[in-house]
């Protein structure tokens, strides 16, 4: 008798150890299977950010789609869903900069007389005085995005502007 009470308590926890293995799969093939749909998400709100982008700000969040399987997701919505309210806030998240703007200027543009920072969706840029004595000014281009040039100052330069 002793002699198969050993194999079934074996039987026993093999079963039990391959029914805890099957259930963490499972749990693990749930959260996993919920992260790429949070994934695919983040993919469509970023490619209709981009399409906003492309287009300056201008348009509404309602009129920025896109079409995926047959199922359409705007831009206004995929922003209510991360609790996003309102066409101004939903643009800001975007990369918008406010009143449609993408690239602003604190010194109105190419101003070398006064220190500004140029600030687009990719950070903010203060003028600066380079190692060399020159002044690199920065400046929104024609794309809405920083851009800079080097100018040599007729005294010196101080403090992100020409004295």
């Amino acid at each position: 008798m002793k002699g198969l009470e050993l194999p079934i308590n074996i039987i026993v926890i093999i079963v039990l150890a391959a029914v805890v293995l099957i259930a963490g799969l499972f749990l693990f093939m749930g959260s996993w299977q919920t992260s790429g749909g949070a994934t695919q998400s983040e993919s469509i709100f970023r490619s209709l950010c981009n399409q906003l982008l492309q287009q300056n700000c201008e348009p509404s969040s309602n009129t920025i789609t896109t079409t995926i399987s047959g199922k359409t997701y705007t831009l206004s919505e995929l922003c209510n869903q991360r609790g996003i309210s309102g066409d101004d806030a939903c643009k800001q998240a975007c990369g918008c900069l406010g009143g449609g703007q993408t690239c602003t200027d604190t010194d109105g543009g190419q101003n070398e007389g006064v220190q500004g920072i140029c600030k687009d969706i990719n950070g903010e840029y203060p003028d600066d005085c380079t190692q060399n004595g020159l002044l690199k000014e920065y400046y929104c281009d024609d794309n809405n995005k920083c851009a800079a040039y080097l100018r040599i100052c007729k005294n010196k330069c101080e403090n992100g502007a020409c004295k």
